[in-house]
C-alpha cells in the first residue's frame, strides 16, 4: 500500500490549506528533520457534489539531510449558492 499523500490518488484530505503545513510539521522526514517548502502547485480541480475539490502538490525538502519529496493534499470547499 502507498504511503498517504504520495500521489493524487491517495492525497491527504484536509479541511483547510493551513492543515497542509500542520501535517508536514507532524510528519517529519525519516531522518527526523523538518520539511521546508520548495514549491506548491494546484494540480487538480473538480466538482464534488455541492463543492469544489482542489488538489495541491507540495514539493518539500528536508532541512537536515536534503531529501526531497512530493506530498499531495485535497481540500473540498462547499460552493456558495
Amino acid at each position: 500500500m502507498n504511503e498517504p499523500g504520495t500521489s493524487v490518488e491517495n492525497a491527504i484530505d484536509v479541511a483547510d490549506p493551513s492543515e497542509e503545513y500542520e501535517w508536514l510539521g507532524r510528519n517529519p522526514c525519516a531522518c527526523g528533520g523538518s520539511w521546508q517548502l520548495v514549491f506548491q502547485a494546484l494540480v487538480g480541480k473538480a466538482q464534488k457534489g455541492a463543492g469544489t475539490q482542489m488538489t495541491d502538490r507540495l514539493r518539500v525538502g528536508c532541512e537536515t539531510c536534503g531529501a526531497e519529496r512530493d506530498v499531495f493534499f485535497v481540500v473540498t470547499y462547499e460552493d456558495e449558492g
